[in-house]
């Protein structure tokens, strides 16, 4: 009987293998996919499919993007609704470049500054109207 295989991970874009524990591929940074075990001795019947084709599945499942990184979900996030706190999903979608990502990010930066500014530059003159009202009446 031989002893049994270590597991392993095998990533699904450059075939890199790595340990068990590993999320992420230390070559590409792709996610890691585990190489199904081989079965052992005669239990034919339990043993599932084969390793390429549970490979070719994996590789599929990983590849295949989630809902949250659709740019229909990421750009009104970035725009409408999280502003720089959707930046977390927007780096981990794979349906945007780097470069883009990279503008994206600069853009709310920019986007999100000027509106804080703009804020401040009301809040100053609100202040500054309450205490001409309060001069203006004498005191509470």
């Amino acid at each position: 009987m031989s002893a049994p295989l270590d597991p392993k991970t095998v990533c699904h874009r450059c075939g890199a293998s790595g340990d068990a524990t590993d999320k992420f591929c230390r070559q590409c940074g792709a996610a890691m996919a585990a190489a199904p075990q081989v079965a052992q001795g005669n239990d034919a019947a339990g043993a599932g499919p084969p390793i390429a084709v549970a490979m070719h599945r994996a590789a599929a499942n990983a590849e295949r993007p989630r809902w949250s990184e659709s740019p229909w979900v990421v750009l009104p996030l970035l725009f409408l609704l999280l502003g720089p706190l959707a930046f977390g999903i927007l780096w981990r979608s794979r349906r945007f470049s780097r470069p883009w990502k990279i503008i994206l990010t600069l853009i709310v930066t920019g986007i999100t500054v000027w509106v804080c500014w703009q804020l401040w530059l009301l809040f100053q003159q609100v202040w500054a109207w309450a205490h001409e009202l309060e001069k203006a009446q004498g005191g509470f």
